[in-house]
């Protein structure tokens, strides 16, 4: 399922709970169902405007679309596959942020400048957090116990 369809069933929630609202609140008092329509009779239109801007959202969406979502999920699985490996294979201490520094340099096509800094910065967190002042012991890494 599509992003642009999971927002119109997401959409179509909304509208058929306020749609229930408005239908329940026609049995009340006339002085006391006068809230309830006031907010949920603008809120069904508005809702029932969004359902049909969904849908033609959906419409719309071409092949190519389809294909470029699938390719960056893809991506974003091949990534979060380096941030296990790097974990795994250097321990959180290193692995984290050379993973952050790979990820911010490549894929969010940052300065290395900048990259760096953040990657320096994350490293000092966890450092100076989990192992000097929470006293954590941070997983050490496969290759450091095989060299």
């Amino acid at each position: 399922m599509t992003r642009a369809a999971e927002g119109a069933l997401l959409t179509l929630v909304f509208t058929t709970s306020t749609a229930l609202v408005v239908v329940m609140s026609l049995d009340l008092s006339p002085v006391a169902r006068r809230a309830p329509l006031l907010v949920a009779l603008p809120t069904l239109a508005l809702l029932a405007f969004e359902l049909l801007a969904d849908v033609s959202r959906i419409r719309a969406r071409s092949v190519i679309e389809e294909h470029s979502l699938r390719v960056r999920e893809r991506a974003l699985i091949l990534w979060a596959g380096v941030l296990l490996a790097s974990s795994a294979l250097l321990g959180m201490l290193v692995g984290l942020p050379a993973f952050l520094l790979l990820y911010l340099r490549y894929r969010s096509a940052e300065r290395w400048t900048v990259a760096l800094a953040v990657a320096a910065g994350f490293w000092t967190l966890l450092y100076g957090v989990l192992v000097l002042v929470l006293r954590l012991p941070l997983y050490a890494g496969r290759l450091w116990s095989w060299l």
